[in-house]
């Protein structure tokens, strides 16, 4: 946990996106990190990394896993080339353990909705996870789906983010609300 001053703020790499969630907090989100900043009189700006936050997403996919809640652990290895990481059952050269827990929320006709509570945070986690188990996500061609969203997307969302607040040590939830879809709606 890191306290910064509003001057340090300044100097974060504009390139990533900043956005404000509440009036009292700040997310910047990249590809390979997510942090949090609430501003105070007191202490001028307070940073949090993944490890302090319990991130939860929302995935729809086609093929129903086996098991209606489960806890995934595999191996990762990304290979940068292919901007792709590789689940293993066992430890390989390079890789790092990535552990998921999911479990079935609700089943359509075709499509079923996955929560995803991550204990870890690899590189492309969810993907490659529910590939692996014969799950990709609806739009996912990279992990193995059969065909694209027609807005180029995937069915993942990015659902709920929970931590302590730093100053108060009190638990704020944040709900981000479904993607402007008709198969989401359908799920809820």
């Amino acid at each position: 946990k890191t306290i910064l001053s509003a001057l340090d703020v300044a100097e974060l790499n504009p390139k990533k996106i900043l956005f404000v969630a509440h009036r009292d907090l700040i997310i910047k989100k990249s590809k390979e990190t997510f942090e949090y900043f609430m501003p105070s009189k007191k202490y001028g700006f307070y940073m949090g990394k993944d490890k302090d936050a319990k991130k939860t997403y929302w995935a729809i996919v086609k093929n129903k896993p086996e098991k209606t809640t489960d806890k995934l652990v595999h191996w990762m290895k990304r290979n940068p080339k292919q901007n792709k990481s590789y689940a293993h059952k066992n430890e390989v050269p390079d890789s790092k353990k990535a552990i998921l827990e999911y479990q079935v929320l609700q089943s359509l006709n075709n499509y079923h909705l996955l929560e995803i509570d991550l204990e870890t945070g690899r590189h492309h986690q969810i993907r490659s996870q529910l590939s692996s188990i014969g799950s990709p996500i609806k739009g996912d061609l990279k992990y193995g789906f059969d065909r694209s969203n027609k807005d180029g997307g995937i069915h993942l969302h990015a659902r709920k983010l929970e931590f302590e607040h730093p100053v108060k040590k009190e638990k704020i939830s944040i709900i981000a609300p479904l993607p402007k879809d008709s198969l989401w709606d359908a799920c809820v």
